[in-house]
C-alpha cells in the first residue's frame, strides 16, 4: 500500500484480510480509490458479513454499474 497507494485490486485485499479494523480499511480504501470496482465488491462484502442485505445489494449494483464486464460482482 505504500508503493501503490491507489491500487484497488491491494486495497480490496486489504479490506478482504483485515479482521478487527475491516471498516477503517473500507474508510481508507474508499478514500484513495473510489472509483473501482474491487474495492466496492469488498465493501459489499463487509455488509453481506453483517447481514446488511439491502447496503450489500446497492453496494454490488455500483460495482456492476463501474464495470459490467467484472463476474464478481454478479
Amino acid at each position: 500500500l505504500k508503493e501503490c497507494p491507489t491500487s484497488g485490486t491491494i486495497w480490496a485485499l486489504s479490506i478482504d484480510q483485515a479482521t478487527s479494523q475491516q471498516k477503517e480499511r473500507c474508510v481508507d480504501a474508499l478514500k484513495k480509490c473510489d472509483n473501482n470496482a474491487l474495492v466496492i465488491l469488498s465493501v459489499a462484502k463487509v455488509f453481506w458479513k453483517e447481514r446488511r442485505m439491502e447496503k450489500t445489494k446497492t453496494w454490488l449494483e455500483r460495482a456492476v454499474a463501474l464495470n459490467p464486464k467484472y463476474g464478481d460482482a454478479w
